[in-house]
């Protein structure tokens, strides 16, 4: 009974009042909330807003200094020590080879060039594999070489596939062989 009387009490005063004072209260409440709890979220939203835009203009005006500062010993000799000598030059483009076959991959034309690197100290040996076989056996030998040679970075990996059936996938591996600076 007791929950019928609420119901009645509404009732009663819809009947006697008439339905525009239900439409004042919705009005008054969407007010107070929006006054209350909508705006000042949004100001303080604003402000975060702005302070990110003026960090943001701060750095945009400085200028970037270049490090002149001298690398750390330890991690200078750690970057020399995965350079390649360029004496074993022969034995990485081998190693590609044959590692093209252990993990059954087709490799038809390779392609790469010597840059140096004035500046840093050591040269690169920019390689475009061209490779064709199974996906898995493709990222098996590109995993396998990036392991075995630390110098040896990914630069791009590029793969089609003719058929969505085909097991069959082709690869560009391009890839970037630091090496100790030559003659």
């Amino acid at each position: 009974m007791k929950a019928a009387h609420p119901v009645l009490i509404l009732q009663l005063m819809l009947a006697r009042y008439g339905y525009g004072w239900p439409l004042v209260l919705i009005v008054a409440v969407m007010l107070a909330w929006a006054q209350f709890a909508l705006l000042p979220g949004q100001a303080g939203r604003l402000r975060l807003e702005a302070r990110g835009l003026a960090a943001l203009r701060q750095t945009a005006n400085r200028t970037v200094k270049p490090d002149t500062a001298p690398a750390p010993p330890a991690r200078l000799a750690t970057f020399e020590a995965a350079l390649l000598p360029q004496v074993e030059l022969k034995r990485f483009l081998v190693d590609a080879w044959d590692g093209a076959a252990v993990h059954a991959v087709r490799v038809t034309r390779t392609e790469y060039r010597i840059e140096h690197e004035m500046r840093g100290g050591f040269d690169r040996l920019l390689i475009t594999i061209p490779a064709a076989g199974a996906y898995p056996d493709v990222r098996g030998y590109a995993i396998d070489l990036l392991m075995r040679y630390p110098g040896l970075a990914l630069e791009k990996l590029q793969v089609k596939r003719e058929l969505s059936a085909s097991a069959e996938v082709e690869a560009e591996l391009d890839l970037v062989l630091l090496i100790q600076p030559g003659a």
